[in-house]
C-alpha cells in the first residue's frame, strides 16, 4: 500500500510540474495544411520587433500562400500569429517573383466579419496619406501602417523590406487587437477568447491562413487534461506491476 501512495503522489507532482512549465513558456505553434494552410499559434509573447529584419520570426510556423506555377515562382511564404495584444503577419516573396511586394488588401477576418487593411503611410495629423507607397528601391520601409479605409484608423504598424534574389521582398505587420475589435465592433476581449481568426492575401495567393484565438488559460486546460491521464495511466500501469 505504501508503494501505490507513493505512485500516487508522483502523479499529482508530474502533473504540478507540468502546469508550473507552462506557465513560463510559450506554447509553440501548429500548422496544418488545408487548402493553403491553416495555422494555429498561441503564445505569452510573440517577441516581434516591427523593424524590418526578419531574425525573430525564425521558429515560428510558416505556412504559405500561392496561385500555383510551374517553378514554383507563386509560392509565398506566410506566418500568422497572436499573443494577447496583437497579431502578426509576415510574408516573403518567392526569389523568384518579379514584381513588388503586394501591400494592399490585408484582410482579416473575425468570426466571419471582415477588416480589410491596406499599408498606407500617416501625415503629422494622424491622417492616411492616400498616396501610394513606392517600393521602387532597395531597403527598409519603415513607419507604415495597416488601415481600415472607413474608419480611417490605423490598426498597428508595419516595415516592408525590399531585395532582390533571395531572400527576396519581405513585410512585417502588427495589428493591435484592441483596436480591431473596436473598428469591427466587436466586444472587448473576443479575438482572445475562442474566435477564429482568418487571414487572406488576395494579391498574393489563393485561400486563407487560419488562427485559433484561443486563450491561454484554455490551452492551459487541455494540458492538465493530458497530464492527468498520463499520470493515471503511470498509476495504473505500476498498480498491476505491483498486484503481479
Amino acid at each position: 500500500m505504501k508503494k501505490l501512495t507513493k505512485i500516487h503522489w508522483i502523479g499529482k507532482l508530474f502533473v504540478i510540474i507540468g502546469l508550473i512549465v507552462m506557465t513560463y513558456l510559450p506554447l509553440p505553434g501548429l500548422v496544418y495544411l488545408n487548402q493553403a494552410v491553416k495555422v494555429q499559434a498561441v503564445s505569452t509573447s510573440a517577441g516581434i520587433t516591427i523593424d524590418g529584419y526578419y531574425d525573430d520570426w525564425e521558429g515560428k510556423p510558416i505556412g504559405y500562400l500561392t496561385y500555383g506555377s510551374h517553378n514554383g515562382a507563386e509560392r509565398h511564404d506566410v506566418s500568422f500569429i497572436k499573443d494577447e495584444n496583437y497579431i502578426y503577419i509576415y510574408v516573403k516573396m518567392n526569389p523568384l517573383y518579379q514584381s513588388p511586394i503586394p501591400i494592399y488588401q490585408v484582410n482579416l477576418n473575425v468570426n466571419g466579419k471582415a477588416c480589410n487593411m491596406d499599408l498606407r503611410y500617416f501625415t503629422a495629423q494622424d491622417t492616411p496619406d492616400w498616396n501610394w507607397v513606392n517600393l521602387s528601391n532597395n531597403g527598409i520601409y519603415l513607419n507604415l501602417h495597416p488601415h481600415t479605409s472607413y474608419p480611417n484608423n490605423s490598426l498597428g504598424d508595419a516595415a516592408v523590406t525590399v531585395s532582390q534574389g533571395d531572400p527576396n521582398d519581405r513585410m512585417e505587420i502588427r495589428v493591435d487587437i484592441n483596436k480591431l475589435e473596436k473598428v469591427m465592433g466587436l466586444s472587448e476581449g473576443t479575438v482572445n477568447n475562442g474566435s477564429q481568426l482568418t487571414l487572406s492575401l488576395p494579391n498574393v495567393g489563393a485561400g486563407s491562413l487560419q488562427l485559433l484565438g484561443t486563450s491561454s488559460g484554455y490551452i492551459l486546460g487541455i494540458v492538465l487534461c493530458i497530464g492527468v491521464v498520463v499520470a493515471v495511466k503511470l498509476y495504473r500501469t505500476k498498480k498491476v506491476r505491483l498486484l503481479k
